[in-house]
């Protein structure tokens, strides 16, 4: 089960059920909405953006938003990471590492 910190000092986790929750320093977790069909196989969040996949689908999700990545869902993804800014993101598929500009998403 995939673990981050988030913004706020608490903490978002991938569940093996394909939600990814936020869970406050007391150990209260609540749904973020981001939910896939198969269990998190990885996620992360910065600045306010959190991004979460379950191997097959990626999405990428703010505050009042969220949105299935086009170009990566399909693959085989097995690990994400954010620039520190949120404008890139790393994913991993194999043995193969792709750098996306998100700023020229429609989240920008």
């Amino acid at each position: 089960m995939p673990i981050v910190a988030s913004d706020d000092g608490a903490f978002l986790a991938g569940t093996s059920s394909g939600r990814v929750l936020a869970v406050d320093l007391e150990g209260t977790a609540r749904a973020t909405g981001l939910v896939f069909d198969r269990p998190i196989a990885a996620l992360d969040h910065r600045a306010g953006v959190t991004v979460a996949t379950d191997g097959f689908t990626v999405r990428i999700a703010t505050a009042d938003r969220a949105e299935e990545l086009d170009g990566l869902s399909g693959a085989s993804v097995t690990c994400l990471a954010l620039a520190p800014d949120a404008g890139r993101l790393a994913s991993a598929e194999g043995q193969t590492v792709r750098i996306d500009d998100l700023s020229r998403s429609s989240r920008a």
